[in-house]
């Protein structure tokens, strides 16, 4: 159920996140060098003929990001998801520690404490272990659901079509 779906869910989305840090960083080189590409181009330390790689440089670019943006929403999706898959398996083990605390009573009303005391004590003992597990695990939970992000490639598009007009006008 939920309770078994959570570590590799977890395990997947530690590695899209790790991919898409990557891509990140590689998006961020694009924009440093087209910039610094670019500077140099109109600062004339740049041969006028290297203008035409300009948009060579914002197509790498453009495709970067939308690599990231894909990669994103496909994250972003999972934290949800993940948040969701958290949650269900909070609520299961709320379920279960109900379950148990009635069973408890049900001990205690019988009077079969004593007889049961030494396979109760681990039980009693795994469940105020889990008192701080489901905390953090709700805690994850909340942050999944908190680190959702955009990626806002109509801002980009905009920016690259300055840089190309821009590397067009000191070419003219």
């Amino acid at each position: 159920g939920a309770l078994d779906a959570l570590a590799p869910r977890l395990q997947a989305l530690r590695e899209d996140v790790a991919q898409l840090r990557q891509q990140i960083a590689l998006a961020q080189l694009h924009v440093d060098m087209v910039a610094a590409f670019a500077a140099e181009c109109v600062d004339g330390a740049a041969p006028a003929a290297s203008l035409a790689d300009v948009p060579v440089l914002c197509d790498a670019l453009r495709a970067g990001v939308e690599d990231v943006s894909s990669s994103a929403l496909r994250v972003n999706t999972d934290l949800v998801e993940v948040g969701h898959l958290v949650e269900t398996a909070g609520g299961l083990v709320d379920e279960f520690r109900g379950f148990l605390g009635q069973w408890r009573i049900l001990v205690m009303r019988h009077r079969l404490g004593a007889a049961l005391r030494e396979h109760v004590g681990p039980i009693d003992d795994q469940l105020g272990a889990t008192w701080d597990q489901l905390a953090r695990l709700r805690e994850l939970g909340a942050h999944c659901r908190r680190a959702v992000v955009t990626v806002d490639t109509a801002a980009m598009e905009s920016e690259l079509g300055l840089v190309r007009l821009a590397a067009l006008r000191v070419a003219a």
